[in-house]
């Protein structure tokens, strides 16, 4: 019968140490990498390559850092400050937090002003909610930085669109002198939904809005529904940052 071959292995050599300077270490779990990917792994860690591999370390964190704020700079949310004004019991305020919080509510004249961050598409808006019984020798203080200005009428009061022509041209003047220009005004005509209310058509006459030299825009707004604000912000956030990019 054939038997199994068997081998006498050699008495095994001692194990080799490691020398004393040396330390077996395991890289994080989130190891960074150029492509941006993790990797799991082993490094032989010696004094002289400990401090390579803080310099290369030190390089890739530098690296990523930019990287960063690169990304940070393109998706940046861009900001702008919009001063929205009209006369009292034009339907301001319930515009504003239509825009905040999606909802109306029952709301007081508004002394002084309101003001809310609204986020909307690229876009974070700082509305300045303006009181309409403010004296308007106060507004000019809110001009100086204004990127847009919102300016709500009630379409359903015919008889105080020619106060409402002069205040605007009023504003207008105001703005030229500020060196805000280049601000463009979003007109909402509100109450749109009421039978009675003047056309837009009609609104962008009486208000005078051919002889502004600045870009203009008239939206049919319902406040309390929400309806046309969307549609009104999509112009003026378009606008605004068409001049931001010249």
């Amino acid at each position: 019968d054939t038997q199994p071959c068997c081998f006498e292995l050699a008495t095994p050599p001692p194990p080799i140490e490691a020398p004393e300077a040396c330390a077996l270490t395991t890289q994080p779990a989130s190891a960074l990498h150029s492509n941006g990917e993790t990797s799991k792994g082993s490094l032989l860690d010696t004094p002289g390559k400990r401090e390579g591999e803080r310099e290369r370390m030190g390089t890739t964190a530098l690296v990523s850092h930019a990287c960063t704020a690169m990304h940070s700079a393109m998706f940046e949310r861009k900001q702008a400050n919009v001063m929205m004004l009209g006369l009292d019991a034009a339907g301001k305020t319930t515009v504003l937090y239509q825009l905040k919080l999606g909802k109306a509510f029952t709301t007081i004249p508004t002394i002084g002003f309101n003001k809310e961050s609204v986020e909307y598409k690229s876009m974070t808006l700082q509305i300045f909610d303006v009181g309409g019984r403010t004296r308007r020798q106060m507004w000019r203080h809110y001009y100086r930085e204004t990127d847009a200005v919102i300016f709500v009428i009630d379409s359903t009061d015919e008889d105080r669109l020619e106060h409402a022509a002069w205040v605007l041209a009023d504003l207008v003047a105001d703005l030229d002198s500020k060196n805000t220009r280049d601000a463009p005004v979003l007109v909402l005509a509100n109450k749109q939904d009421i039978p009675y209310a003047v056309s837009v058509k009609e609104v962008a006459k009486k208000l005078g809005l051919s002889k502004i030299r600045r870009e203009w825009h008239v939206q049919a707004a319902c406040a309390k529904k929400g309806e046309g604000l969307h549609d009104g912000l999509d112009w003026l956030c378009g606008t605004i940052e068409d001049k931001m990019e010249r």
